[in-house]
C-alpha cells in the first residue's frame, strides 16, 4: 500500500533531524501508539493490570481528543499501533475508529487478546495491509484459559479460522493469490513464556503454522511480583535454552519465522548459538516497515524522535513501555508537548549530551525483555 506525499516527506525530514542530532523538530512522529480503552475482558497472570487493580470495564478514549489526535498526527503517521492497557476492539466506538483509518494511507497494528474480533474488523486489517498480533501463550484449552482467565480457547480456533478464511477469499476476489511472505496483511502471534506453558511453546508454534501465522515473538515474563519471579524460565537456565533451541529448528522447519530471546550464559549454549549462525532473520510485518523508514539511521534509540504514545486521557509519553508522561493533549497542542522542555531533555539524555536519569529508559521493557542477563539481575534484585 502506497503512503502519501506528506508521509514521505514526513518521513524523510525525520531521519535528516535525527541524523542531525536534533532536540527541536519540524518532523511529526511517524510511528503512533494509541491506547483507545483501558477496558479487557480477561485477567491474565502475566498482566500488569492484573496487579494494578484495574477493572475488567475501564474508560474508553473521549471522542473529541480521538480527533484531536487525528488532526494534528494522523495525517504525518504511517503506523498506528492501537493497543495499550485495554483491547482496543471494547472501544464503544471501535466501529467509528476504524471507519475514520480507512480514510488515511496508514498501517494499522492491533495487539490483541484475539476474544473480540470480528469480521469487520478482520476485513479492515486485511484491506489496510495492516498486522494483528495475537496473544496466544498455550495451545490446549484447559492451560490456555487458566493462563488467560474469562478467555474461551473454542472462540480463539473461531477467530484464527475466520481470519484463514478471510485472507483467502479476499486474495480470489483479487484475482491475487500471494506467500504469507510477500501479502501486505499479516498475522502474527506473541507468546509469554514462563515455566507455566513451557511444555506447550512447539504446539503453540505448530498452532501457529496450520492458521498461517507469518511470525510469533516468544518473550520472557517480566517478573512484576516474587511469585512471577519463580514462574520464570531464567530459574533453569539450562532447561530454558534447550526449550529456546527446540523452538527455534520446529519454526525453521515450519518455514514460520521466529522471534526469540536470547540463549541463557549456561553449559552447551555456545553450540546452540553456531546452531543458527546462518538462519535468515525474521522479521515482523510491522518491523520490517519500521525498519524500512529508519535506514541508516544512527543505532541508539530513535523513539523520542518518531514515535510517541498517546494514553486514553490524552497522556503523551515517549513509547509504549514508558512511564514518562510529558504533557496531555487535553492542555497543550502535540506540537507544543513534541518540542517541550520534557522531550527535549530525553532527546539530550539518549544522544549523551546529558546522563540518563530517565527511570523508564534505565529499565526499557522492550530492550531487557530479549537479554537474559538484564532480566537475571531483575529477578534477582
Amino acid at each position: 500500500m502506497e503512503i502519501t506525499q506528506l508521509q514521505i516527506d514526513n518521513v524523510k525530514l525525520n531521519c535528516e533531524e535525527v541524523i542531525a542530532k536534533a532536540l527541536v523538530l519540524e518532523s511529526q512522529p511517524s510511528h503512533l501508539f494509541t491506547e483507545l480503552t483501558r477496558s479487557c475482558n480477561l485477567r491474565c497472570f502475566m498482566c500488569p493490570r492484573t496487579f494494578t487493580g484495574l477493572k475488567e470495564e475501564g474508560p474508553d478514549m473521549e471522542w473529541t481528543l480521538f480527533e484531536a489526535i487525528e488532526k494534528q498526527l494522523l495525517p504525518y503517521t504511517v503506523l498506528i499501533e492501537l493497543n495499550g492497557l485495554g483491547d482496543s476492539p471494547l472501544m464503544k466506538r471501535w466501529g467509528q475508529v476504524i471507519e475514520k483509518l480507512e480514510s488515511y494511507r496508514l498501517h494499522p497494528i492491533l495487539v490483541t487478546n484475539g476474544q473480540n474480533l470480528d469480521g469487520a474488523t478482520i476485513d479492515f486489517f486485511i484491506r489496510m495491509e495492516g498486522v494483528l498480533r495475537i496473544s496466544v501463550d498455550a495451545a490446549t484449552p484447559g492451560l490456555y484459559e487458566r493462563l488467560r482467565r474469562g478467555a474461551s480457547f473454542q472462540k480463539l480456533i473461531d477467530v484464527l479460522s475466520l481470519i484463514k478464511h478471510r485472507v483467502v477469499v479476499n486474495e480470489l476476489l483479487n484475482g491475487n493469490i500471494k506467500s504469507s511472505s510477500s501479502r501486505g496483511f499479516a498475522l502474527e502471534f506473541v507468546s509469554v513464556i514462563s515455566r507455566e506453558n513451557m511444555d506447550e511453546i512447539e504446539d503453540i508454534i505448530r498452532l501457529a503454522s496450520h492458521y498461517g501465522v507469518e511470525t510469533i515473538q516468544l518473550l520472557h515474563m517480566v517478573p512484576l511480583t516474587d511469585a512471577l519471579a519463580l514462574k520464570s524460565l531464567t530459574k533453569t537456565p539450562e532447561e530454558a535454552n534447550k526449550i529456546l533451541f527446540r523452538t527455534r529448528k520446529l519454526a525453521r522447519e515450519l518455514g514460520i519465522g521466529i522471534i526469540v530471546p536470547d540463549f541463557f550464559d549456561a553449559p552447551g549454549s555456545e553450540k546452540m548459538k553456531s546452531f543458527f549462525t546462518t538462519e535468515e532473520q525474521w522479521i515482523p510485518r510491522a518491523d520490517r516497515i519500521i525498519r524500512e523508514h529508519r535506514r541508516r539511521l544512527p543505532a541508539h534509540c530513535l523513539e523520542p524522535w518518531n514515535n510517541t504514545f498517546i494514553e486514553y486521557d490524552g497522556g503523551v509519553k515517549p513509547c509504549c513501555a514508558s512511564e514518562t508522561v510529558l504533557g496531555n493533549l487535553s492542555e497543550s497542542s502535540f506540537k507544543e508537548i513534541w518540542n517541550g522542555k520534557g522531550y527535549q531533555e530525553l532527546r539530550a539524555q539518549i544522544l549523551g549530551l546529558s546522563p540518563l536519569t530517565d527511570k523508564s529508559c534505565k529499565l526499557c521493557y522492550a530492550n531487557f525483555s530479549n537479554r537474559p542477563e538484564t532480566l537475571l539481575k531483575m529477578v534477582e534484585s
